[in-house]
């Protein structure tokens, strides 16, 4: 089974690390040339508690890599780079299968516009994973992996395939067919750990820590959970902070290196959403505005 991942990053690279385990025929696709010739030159190691295997992988950068030939193609990418992999698997008239392992929502709309011939999934992932090097990804907590169909529900026997392959090879995975509620779920999960990470810049286990932290991870909760009707229960976001407890939230690795987040894609569908419903959501606009404007002020150096 041939399986393109276009995305170097932890989730990326987990994924991939994973699906060599198993077997498949990996090829990781990186935004950077750099990356590439690291990976094909040292291998892609990961860390899993005391272990650390090494798995040898093709890899191109997108400026140079063909996306055509797969089974199944992975897009593990920031929401704001996901136009020109678009543009670049539709200008290949890609068919095959298309699994978005991305956060915040809006993916699979822009998906469904630019590959109306192809059959796109989701992936909901709560694995811990952190990228220490663009060589290294540690494993850092159990979680799941669970990938659901856009549409009718209907499972392709590649991404059917690839997910047994990956269970099997020890990173838990399954199929789904409840796509929306799966979304909105994670959706949540984001929509608090991300932010507030970020603005506190601290692993995501201190929302769990029963103090100032807390309340506020609460109270954000209580807000989403008035917007989506799909919403994660509390419980289940803390099972999540508790499981990555030690990890660094992306977006606040984001913010620490400079780098643009994801934060429209996530508390800005948010706001957006209880714009329609005409309900209030003052935390929420908090945190998403202090996340854009520590995003400009860290641009502007």
């Amino acid at each position: 089974m041939k399986v393109h991942i276009i995305g170097g990053g932890a989730a990326g690279l987990l994924a991939a690390a994973y699906a060599q385990s198993a077997g498949m025929d990996v090829g990781i696709i990186t935004r950077t040339e750099k990356q590439a010739l690291m990976l094909q030159e040292e291998g892609l190691s990961v860390q899993h508690g005391q272990e650390v295997r090494k798995h040898h992988v093709r890899a191109e950068s997108f400026e140079t890599a063909s996306l055509a030939g797969a089974d199944i193609t992975i897009v593990a990418v920031k929401q704001f780079s996901l136009s020109p992999v678009l543009e670049k698997l539709s200008s290949m008239e890609a068919d095959g299968p298309v699994l978005f392992l991305m956060n915040g929502m809006g993916h699979l709309e822009k998906g469904a516009d630019a590959l109306p011939a192809s059959p796109l999934y989701s992936g909901v992932m709560t694995h811990g994973a952190f990228r220490v090097d663009p060589v290294t990804v540690r494993h850092t907590g159990q979680g799941i992996l669970k990938a659901g169909a856009a549409g009718d529900g209907y499972i392709d026997e590649a991404v059917y395939e690839l997910c047994t392959r990956l269970d099997s090879a020890g990173l838990r995975c399954e199929t789904t067919g409840s796509i929306a509620d799966m979304m909105a779920e994670k959706l949540t999960v984001n929509a608090v750990i991300n932010p507030l990470t970020a603005i506190y810049q601290v692993e995501n286990g201190a929302l769990c820590d029963g103090g100032f932290f807390e309340i506020n991870a609460r109270e954000l909760h209580a807000e989403v959970k008035s917007v989506l009707p799909n919403a994660a229960e509390w419980d289940q976001v803390e099972e999540v902070i508790r499981g990555t407890a030690e990890n660094y939230s992306s977006m606040c690795m984001d913010l620490r290196k400079g780098r643009p987040t994801e934060v429209d894609a996530i508390t800005g569908y948010v706001l957006n959403a209880a714009r329609q419903k005409g309900v209030k959501v003052p935390l929420t606009g908090f945190v998403h505005h202090s996340v854009k404007g520590l995003e400009r002020r860290l641009a502007e150096g």
